[in-house]
This record gives C-alpha cells, structure tokens and sequence, in this order.
C-alpha cells in the first residue's frame, strides 16, 4: 500500500515548511539556559531549553564538541524510561514541531570529563510531545551508564510512567562517541544505534506510535543525579514538514 500525505494549508498565518538541520559544535556559550530560554550560540543554538528544576550547570562549546554539565542533586526530573521526562527533565528541542517521515539523529561521548562518568548518567534522544504528568507520549532511546566503565543502550515508548522497553544486554565503553537515531516512516517508529553514524543496530521497532496532531516534538536530554558532564557531538532533525507558529 503506498501512502500519500496530503498538507493542508495552515490556519492564522501559520506555515508549514520543510527542515533539515543538522547542528555541530561552533564555539560559544548561551547567554541563557534557563527554562523557556532558546539557546543563542554554539551547537544548542535555536533550540528550545526545558529544564524546570534547575538541572543545567553549564552548557559550553569549544568548538569541538558542545559540554553539557548538570548539577547536584535528585530535584525533581526522571530517568528516560520514564516517559513523563517531557514534563520533568532538562533537555534542548528543535523549536517547532515537525511532521511526517522524520529523521533525528544525536552524536555524543558520554565521558565528557576525565572523572569517571556517574554510574546512572544518560544521554537521550526522544520524538514525542506531553505537556501534563501521565499524559505524555513518545518513544526514547537512549545510552546510560551500566557501571563507570561501561554503558548500554535501551529503548522505551509509551504514555506517562506506563511505558515500555528494554535494555541491550552489551557493555559499551564510556569513552567512545556514539549514535543515537530515531527513524518515523508512517508513524512506524524504529530506535537503533550505531558506532559510526552509518552502519545501524536496531534496538526495537518499526512500531506505530499515534501522534497528537499528527506532530512531534524533537530533542535530546541529559539525566543524572549528581554533577556529571557529556559531550554532544552533532544533532541532526529532517522532516518533510514542520509548523513555524501555532495554528
């Protein structure tokens, strides 16, 4: 069966356009990181910040790879098996949300620092929406820390704190940069990864996932208990369209 979308025009001077974005470290450092704030330099810049307890420490590109540092402290966020991060967590997100078949790929280094990275740190890359507790929606891969001195992938989708996934039974280093990639072809969603960004693991999928609206949103997050620091490498979004204002 060969499925045609058809867009409609956009009510109240809203458009739909296409995006393909592909963001890598640019020395900088955002004026802001606060909640609400799009960040204005280095790999971050022109995405949506999220982060409504304070998680962010410091986010500084050197113009090799863009450090992300969190603070201290449980206050309030949750791991990414739970789906309910949308509401919670610290994360940056491409500004508008997009739609139909759909790409989003992270490159990142989980050791960002010499210190040994926590033993609970990880890195996420999530296609969804939600913005009330128990009502969110989306699917997440992501690399966290087994141990400090290895790491393994695993996946999750779902609604709220009702979702469901599992873990790759594989060590990974914590030193070695990795991708993330989050393929949607007819709302059939794929999560896989991958050592050098073209040869790819699926770890589940193609699976449906109904969005709201037929749209997403599209991010990457970081979680940790305690002040720890990873690397993001490059960020990359492309979809056929995305709403740049509110219908």
């Amino acid at each position: 069966m060969t499925v045609t979308r058809i867009w409609p025009a956009a009510s109240g001077g809203s458009t739909v356009t296409p995006v393909d974005v592909t963001a890598t470290p640019t020395s900088g450092t955002p004026s802001s990181i606060a909640d609400g704030a799009t960040a204005d330099a280095g790999l971050v810049d022109g995405l949506y910040i999220h982060d409504p307890n304070g998680r962010l420490a410091s986010v500084v590109d050197d113009g090799s790879q863009c450090r992300i540092v969190t603070n201290t402290g449980a206050l309030g966020d949750v791991e990414f098996s739970d789906i309910d991060f949308f509401v919670k967590n610290a994360y940056f997100r491409h500004p508008d949300r997009i739609m139909g078949d759909c790409t989003v790929t992270l490159q990142f280094k989980l050791g960002g620092a010499s210190t040994p990275v926590n033993a609970t740190t990880q890195v996420a890359l999530f296609l969804g929406y939600g913005d009330t507790e128990n009502e969110c929606r989306g699917a997440v891969v992501r690399c966290g820390d087994w141990q400090t001195t290895n790491a393994r992938f695993s996946h999750y989708r779902g609604l709220g704190t009702s979702s469901q996934g599992a873990v790759d039974g594989t060590n990974r280093d914590t030193t070695s940069e990795w991708y993330i990639r989050i393929l949607c072809v007819d709302n059939d969603i794929t999560l896989s990864w991958s050592s050098d960004g073209s040869s790819w693991t699926d770890l589940d999928g193609p699976d449906g996932m109904d969005p709201r609206g037929g749209s997403f949103w599209a991010g990457f997050g970081v979680y940790s208990p305690v002040a720890d620091t990873v690397d993001i490498l490059s960020f990359s979004v492309s979809a056929p369209a995305e709403y740049t204002a509110t219908p």
